[in-house]
Formats: C-alpha cells, structure tokens, sequence
C-alpha cells in the first residue's frame, strides 16, 4: 500500500513538473521540453515512465506548438549526456529532470540553466539548491502519516499480527 501510495504520488509530481514546464513556455510559438528521468529499471521507475508518457501525449494534444523529447537513463553517467545532448542538438527551451543521483546532475544542469534553459527538478533534488527554477519534492513523512491513517481505518482497530508473522517467516531458512 505505502509502495503504491508513494509511485502515485511519484509519478503525479512528474506529471505536475511536465505541465507546470509546459505552461510556463506556453506562449513562445515553437519550444521543446526535454524530460530526462531513470529508465524503468524496477516497478517504480516503471510506472514513472509509463505515466510520463502518457502526460505528454496529452500535453501534445492540449499544446501542439510544444515537442517533447523523453530520455531515460540507467546510470548518472547516460544521464549526464542525455542532459548534454537535450540542450546542445535537441536546443530544448525546458528541461524536467529526475536525477538518477544528485551529485553528478549538478553541472550539467547547471550547464543547462546557463544555456537559458528553464529547469524543473523532480522528487530527488541536486546536490545544490537553486540551481533550478522550479522543485517538486514530495513528503514522505506525510505519506507515512497518510498511509497509517488509510490502514488505521480500514482495520478498524483489529490487530493483524498474523499477516506480519506470515510474512515475516518467508525469509527463514525451510529444513531439507
């Protein structure tokens, strides 16, 4: 539950950075967003990237003057140079990123925001701050505290030591 509570959340703050990039260079008459995010590697990156997917094709649909490039990484390194690659080939005017790591991302947005590029970084923030224009960020005490409530409520108070043990025996080692 806490899992699917938080790739929902996850995967609406990159739809909520695509659409906020979106609009805020709306008016030019031609402008590119580059979307730079983990490749699906695990379900989580899965559903990101499905659903980053699925948010531009409606942004290209609702905004037919914005193109949009999608580039997945699956280390700092690719994503160091699909980064480089966004602002000097594909001349993007915003860039949405999800750092695979922190560290490594920092110059090369930088770089980017340098080129006058707008930038909006999601979830995972870089290693120094301000250097985009726009952060989402999640909360994941709140959604700690949200998903306890939702499991508070829907056990009414019973106790569910059985599951857990269950569970928990799943990693003992069985006799031959």
């Amino acid at each position: 539950m806490l899992a699917s509570v938080r790739s929902i959340l996850g995967i609406g703050a990159m739809a909520l950075a695509v659409v906020t990039a979106s609009s805020s260079i709306a008016l030019a008459e031609k402008a590119k967003i580059g979307i730079s995010i983990p490749a699906a590697t695990h379900g989580w990156t899965g559903g990101l990237n499905y659903h980053t997917k699925r948010t531009v094709d409606a942004l290209k649909k609702a905004y037919p003057d914005l193109e949009f490039v999608i580039t997945t990484a699956d280390s700092a390194t690719k994503q160091v140079n699909d980064i480089e690659d966004l602002v000097a080939v594909q001349k993007i005017n915003a860039l949405v990123i999800l750092p695979f790591e922190s560290d490594p991302l920092t110059e090369p947005v930088k770089e980017a925001k340098k080129q006058g590029v707008f930038v909006t970084t999601v979830d995972r923030g870089l290693s120094e701050e301000g250097v985009e224009d726009l952060y989402v960020g999640g909360n994941n005490p709140e959604y700690g505290r949200i998903a306890a409530e939702y499991f508070k409520t829907k056990l009414k108070g019973q106790r569910q030591n059985r599951r857990y043990a269950r569970y928990s025996n799943c990693n003992r080692q069985h006799p031959h």
